[in-house]
């Protein structure tokens, strides 16, 4: 559905565009955002010049890895995650390690977390992602930090 529907407005913008450039010295438009000027090349014959709107998006990089990741409280059954503001950052994303792979934990728009439900006398590993306001991050495994709790 997804592939007929962008289909379908891919061949509706190609369409409008084609109408739009074609219309030639008061020809009729469709109203697309789109106007077409006549000007005078340097050999002195006129031309059509079209002058196509298109939706332009800014891209940003993403923001750089959660920094300077300390246990700021460590108990037996919880600890306190706390790390650097990151400049482009607009929250946070915790994740668990379950051996190799990497577990969502919650996002967060502070610079701390509260991790419970800690079993005593446990090794964890815990990553912080930073996201920027797209939910864009850089492509790489959370920044991690490693503790026991007592």
């Amino acid at each position: 559905m997804k592939r007929l529907i962008c289909f379908a407005l891919a061949a509706f913008m190609a369409l409008s565009a084609l109408s739009c450039s074609g219309a030639k010295n008061g020809g009729e438009s469709n109203g697309a955002t789109s106007e077409t000027t006549n000007t005078t090349s340097t050999a002195g014959q006129s031309t059509a010049a079209s002058d196509t709107s298109a939706v332009l998006t800014t891209v940003t990089e993403a923001p750089q890895p959660a920094m300077n990741i300390s246990v700021s409280k460590l108990k037996k059954n919880y600890a306190i995650l706390v790390w650097d503001a990151v400049e482009g950052a607009a929250k946070y994303r915790v994740f668990r390690k379950d051996g190799e792979e990497w577990t969502y934990e919650r996002d967060t728009y502070e610079l701390s977390v509260y991790i419970g439900d800690l079993t005593e006398n446990t090794e964890y590993t815990f990553g912080i992602r930073a996201l920027d306001s797209n939910k864009k991050y850089l492509d790489s495994a959370p920044t991690p930090i490693t503790f026991t709790t007592k």
